[in-house]
């Protein structure tokens, strides 16, 4: 194992000869997929960041998935960022994928599902989050639900937050809201309108599968958002550039 490389793990531009499975390759393709977003993603974070009456420097973010919010987040310059994940699996994996894109590390035959791992990949996994924790200590990534953290990870903080909600289920390992529906925004809503600071910023991802899916309209959002602060402008945005499967509300105090 050389010092380079002190996981052992094959790095992509790595010319040794090593050839990547069909799983790794498709992680690349995935990865280079998501990085197309990820300037357009950041831009937007600046954008709003700007627009509005605060300059927050706090970021929380509800469903980590895979870390491109956090990521996107650490290159919009955001000092404190916090995110919360319950799948288990998601939450261990978004480490290995914070660490290949925040460092372009070479880490891609680790992001594999819990189940698929081997026990050394396992220790490798707990190498990786206990390096990933000592690096990066402004970035705070939670397990569990937000129905369960999100008042946790916002109690300490006295300033205005930039909110990223994203958290719902979309399919194979990812994790339904506590009480078994898709999304938990509701509850993320109300636990946030108990924050002594009213005036947030706060992004909704995927308002075009909300009524379908969640059982609530655009319009039940806004109602919802405007009892934390009657002042909220809003703004869509729809920008095929910035990621074609995602709808996205934006919610801010505007300029007086």
């Amino acid at each position: 194992m050389n010092n380079a490389n002190p996981f052992g793990i094959a790095n992509k531009n790595d010319t040794s000869g090593i050839a990547y499975g069909v799983s790794t390759q498709r992680f690349l393709f995935e990865s280079f997929m998501q990085d197309k977003e990820y300037n357009s993603m950041s831009a937007l974070f600046r954008e709003f960041r700007n627009k509005g009456k605060n300059f927050e420097n706090q970021f929380i973010e509800t469903g980590t998935f895979a870390g491109n919010g956090v990521r996107d987040a650490w290159n919009a310059g955001f000092t404190k960022i916090r995110s919360c994940e319950k799948s288990s699996n998601w939450h261990l994996r978004s480490r290995i994928t914070m660490l290949t894109k925040l460092e372009g590390r070479g880490l891609h035959e680790l992001d594999i599902d819990e189940s698929s791992r081997t026990p050394e990949q396992s220790a490798r996994y707990g190498m990786l989050a206990a390096e990933m924790e000592k690096k990066y200590k402004n970035i705070g990534l939670y397990f569990g639900s937000s129905e369960e953290r999100l008042n946790e990870m916002i109690s300490d903080i006295d300033e205005p937050i930039m909110f990223w909600l994203d958290a719902h289920f979309s399919g194979g390992t990812t994790s339904k809201a506590d009480n078994g529906t898709s999304s938990p925004l509701r509850k993320e809503l109300d636990i946030i309108a108990t924050h002594p600071i009213k005036e947030h910023t706060i992004i909704v991802d995927d308002f075009d599968v909300w009524e379908e899916h969640y059982g609530f309209t655009m319009e039940d959002v806004k109602d919802m958002i405007l009892k934390i602060n009657k002042n909220c402008v809003f703004e869509l945005s729809t920008d095929i550039d910035v990621n074609p499967h995602k709808n996205v509300l934006f919610a801010y105090i505007g300029k007086l």
